[in-house]
């Protein structure tokens, strides 16, 4: 099989920041598609423009298309489970981000 679909690693509890970053990624897909092109290029990191925090930020929630979102979210909910039931919520926010 090519993609894991379990694991033999404990999990404590209910993965409440791996869910939450997904809810925020899929809803920031959602909104920044829904913008103009030109707004919508101003939220992504581009070469050569200079440090933009807020670009550094919003990047991270950024996808080119559904394929890519579902293919990172799926990443994030079978790396993210363990990594959060290992450290925590609270480590794995920052940790994340």
């Amino acid at each position: 099989m090519l993609f894991p679909y379990g694991t033999n690693a404990p999990i404590y509890h209910w993965p409440k920041a791996t869910v939450g970053l997904i809810v925020a990624t899929v809803f920031a897909y959602v909104w920044v598609g829904g913008l103009l092109g030109a707004q919508r290029m101003s939220y992504g990191l581009e070469f050569g423009r200079g440090l933009h925090p807020l670009q550094w930020f919003a990047s991270m929630f950024m996808h080119t298309s559904v394929i890519h979102l579902v293919g990172n979210m799926i990443f994030l909910w079978i790396f993210g489970i363990l990594i959060e039931g290992k450290l925590g919520p609270v480590k794995f926010v920052p940790l994340y981000v």
